[in-house]
């Protein structure tokens, strides 16, 4: 069974990646680490370092204070960032794309910051556990391995190696094991790392172990505990029952503690997990409250009773309480993503059901009180708005789709019911979730459909104020003429409601069969739903700037009003993409959105952003601490842009520079460079072509400048030649403004000849004149039609 698993896991995409990859597959972080190793530091430099190295927080405060301090810093957090997926910051420090790491390591920032310091100033003495085989495998990848757990490593030499851990041996047995299945790496650094992976991949073979719990508790006391904790450094949790597997549960909880400093638990609410508490202490009755005696080491502690009997509420009483380092929301995650220990099941509420892992990415809610400080470069402070500026085929527009839009894809095989009815609400007209509301209720007042489910979610999703006024209006407006209860003149179809003498109101379901039919479809779904239909919800939206685009397709415009039936021109406020995207980003705070503009520098973007060019900025969005709101132009409503929605743009750098954009625009985005990049060529199997990529860019750049050199996508495709005569060359013809001579220089005689009429170059030619005999004749030149080209030959002579 192990050996299927095995060969099984060889064939998957990634192990396919990490056999055929060339670079060792963390260069970046050895080449962080080796800088850190080899930085020259000042003296008081150096002594406030190891003065200070057990003190994270001072060593923060130094940093603000002290560029060189930062700069060390940031170099630490970097080299974190391809160690622990846990990591603060990853994914601002981590330079993969992928934000690929060694392992999740669970080993708290102050202690990887204070051994890597330690070990700076120390070589010989490297830190013991997961930090120290870290550091080892950065150092020597061939005779180490990304498993960094001790008690991982104590684990897989029972299970699998069948034999007592040997720390000195253990990547011998680790090979050993592996032997028989012959497999083969292009870069032998990579070998154990492959290793690692297949041995985490059969990890329930071997773990016997926890990393923390998990608990259902649908009650309200969360949010009040992270408003009281304001000035606390600890809090105190309890549970009215154990967790499974009690002794051995907590026995392992013990051992997590032990080693790390803390366990998680974590918090589930409608099948959502949205709450963590990092655990440093548990007592399970009165005596051993008493005898840890928290109070005398820790100060401040909220929610804090001397008493094990104390902690009760209502008919239920304390069977465990734990001391908490940190409690804090996060951004929702369904509970499923957690894998549970052995075959226990998830919890229902009260219980606490012991976990093995949880998922990569888990990102702090804005909505916690508490704030996090990190020392970055002033970039930072823009990383919600970012535009990826560089020439053109250099993959801007190819990274958005491959990379952005998946980070933004809900693929859930659970999901809420709130995520499932705003995803199929959000594009929904007022009358048509009206239309499905009345369906559902058969008969209904106003004040009755205004509480239906799909009412409350199309009130959040949408900026009118006068909800219930909008109802009336809808009712009315699709109403049936011969319907005696309404006197409405304006009606517009489809008309199929009707209204009795009480006031109730009924739908016509022949009549909304034959003009929406989609409301059976619709109601039948929602009546259905189960959370796990698997659905793919895209919490992103699509742009591309131009000239005409405005603020009023932006935000918010005066529009014409179009509905079927309408008998005459009437107008209305329409909010546009941005305003749409942020209600429903604002409506779901536990998700990311993101808005992806393309070609953003085509637009006229202070026109476009209006007033809002101020709300983008992180410190001014909804819950940030300079929360700002501004009123609309058009519809007057407060308006602000919540913290959890995410600009991206693209530019294309020959069109107009990064220099030229709006100063306003350029202070409020984070800039990333997307250069051409020969390594892609290389990789595609194009080596030909590198050459012929860097020769042509060299000549361009010093023509014009690094901003018009032609990006690696012209030099993948499959039929080089096609999209040299259909891509390049008329790329090269817009850049000189079909001055032949210059795209000569950059493309050689093979592609460009000089004109018959230029090489008589006789006087004769002109009438005759006084000034004929003064004239000088310029040389011309005219690229060479593409059949007459010998293209591999002219190849050839451009490398020349």
């Amino acid at each position: 069974m192990i050996k299927d698993r095995i060969e099984q896991y060889l064939t998957n995409q990634f192990t396919e990646r990490i056999i055929n990859t060339q670079d060792f597959f963390f260069q970046k972080g050895q080449d962080a680490l080796q800088k850190w190793m080899n930085l020259s530091i000042n003296n008081e430099d150096k002594s406030d370092l190891e003065k200070l190295a057990a003190d994270y927080e001072g060593l923060q405060k130094l940093a603000i204070k002290r560029q060189t301090i930062n700069e060390i810093l940031n170099l630490l957090f970097e080299i974190i960032s391809y160690c622990d997926s846990k990591a603060k910051s990853k994914d601002y420090f981590n330079q993969y794309d992928d934000n690929r790491t060694l392992a999740m390591a669970y080993v708290r920032m102050n202690h990887w910051v204070e051994k890597l310091i330690t070990f700076k100033f120390n070589p010989k003495n490297v830190p013991v556990g997961s930090i120290g085989n870290a550091i080892n495998y950065l150092l020597d990848p061939t005779n180490n391995a990304t498993i960094l757990s001790e008690n991982h490593r104590t684990m897989i030499s029972k299970a699998l190696f069948e034999k007592e851990y040997d720390p000195k041996n253990f990547i011998t047995d680790l090979k050993e094991y592996f032997s028989s299945y012959q497999i083969t790496v292009v870069n032998n650094k990579n070998y154990t790392y492959l290793l690692s992976c297949i041995i985490y991949s059969i990890k329930k073979e071997w773990l016997d172990d926890v990393i923390g719990l998990m608990a259902a508790d649908n009650t309200l006391w969360k949010d009040n505990l992270i408003n009281d904790m304001d000035g606390d450094d600890y809090t105190i949790l309890w549970n009215s029952k154990t967790p499974t597997g009690t002794d051995k549960t907590l026995k392992m909880l013990r051992n997590k503690i032990n080693d790390d400093g803390y366990f998680k638990l974590f918090y589930s609410v409608h099948g959502n997990i949205q709450y963590v508490a990092e655990i440093i202490d548990f007592a399970q009755n009165d005596d051993q409250l008493k005898q840890k005696n928290w109070v005398s080491k820790f100060k401040k502690i909220a929610w804090y009773q001397n008493d094990f009997n104390q902690y009760v509420d209502g008919n239920k009483s304390a069977s465990i309480v734990f001391l908490a380092k940190n409690f804090y929301k996060i951004n929702k995650i369904p509970a499923n993503k957690f894998e549970v220990y052995k075959d226990y099941s998830y919890p229902r509420q009260d219980n606490l059901t012991p976990i093995i892992s949880e998922p990569d990415i888990i990102s702090i809610s804005s909505n916690n009180n508490s704030t996090t400080s990190s020392i970055m470069n002033n970039n930072t402070e823009s990383s919600l708005n970012q535009i990826l500026y560089g020439p053109p085929g250099t993959g801007k527009t190819y990274k958005l789709q491959n990379e952005f839009f998946e980070k933004f894809t809900l693929k859930e095989s659970s999901i809420s019911r709130d995520q499932f009815l705003e995803n199929l609400i959000s594009e929904l007209s007022w009358w048509q979730v009206i239309s499905i509301a009345l369906l559902d209720l058969k008969i209904a007042n106003v004040k009755e459909i205004y509480n239906h489910e799909v009412i409350k979610i199309k009130e959040k999703l949408s900026s009118s104020i006068t909800v219930r006024h909008t109802i009336w209006g809808q009712l009315q407006r699709h109403t049936i003429l011969d319907c005696p209860n309404v006197n409405a003149r304006e009606r517009s179809e489809p008309l199929y409601f009707s209204k009795n003498k009480e006031s109730n109101w009924t739908i016509d379901n022949e009549l909304l069969n034959q003009y929406y039919p989609e409301a059976f479809d619709i109601l039948s779904s929602i009546q259905n739903f189960n959370g796990s239909e698997g659905i793919i919800i895209k919490n992103y939206d699509f742009v591309t700037f131009h000239q005409s685009f405005s603020y009023e397709d932006f935000i918010e415009g005066i529009k014409p009003k179009l509905e079927d039936g309408e008998t005459e021109l009437s107008f209305e406020i329409k909010d546009g993409i941005f305003k749409k995207l942020c209600l429903k980003a604002e409506a779901d705070p536990g998700s990311n959105y993101a808005i992806f503009i393309d070609e953003i520098n085509r637009g006229n973007v202070s026109a476009i952003f209006g007033e809002l060019i101020t709300l983008i900025e992180e410190d001014k969005r909804l819950g940030a601490t300079n929360e700002l709101k501004i009123k609309l132009p058009y519809s007057k409503r407060e308006f602000g842009v919540p913290s959890n929605l995410y600009i991206v743009g693209t530019m294309n750098t020959a069109d107009r520079s990064v220099e030229a954009l709006d100063t306003a625009l350029r202070r409020r985005f984070c800039f990333v460079e997307m250069m051409p990049d020969s390594s892609i060529v290389q990789k595609k199997n194009f080596k030909d072509r590198v050459l012929i990529m860097e020769k042509i860019n060299q000549r361009v750049e010093l023509l014009l400048d690094r901003n018009y050199t032609l990006g690696h996508s012209y030099f993948i495709k499959e039929d080089f030649e096609n999209s040299f005569k259909n891509e390049i060359i008329p790329l090269l013809q817009e850049y000189f403004y079909n001055d032949c001579g210059k795209i000569g220089l950059v493309l050689g005689r093979g592609f460009v000849r000089e004109k018959e009429i230029s090489k008589n170059n006789n006087a004769s030619i002109f009438a005759d004149f006084d000034t004929r005999n003064d004239i000088d004749i310029i040389k011309s030149y005219e690229l060479i039609p593409f059949n007459e080209i010998d293209f591999k030959a002219a190849i050839e002579t451009l490398l020349i």
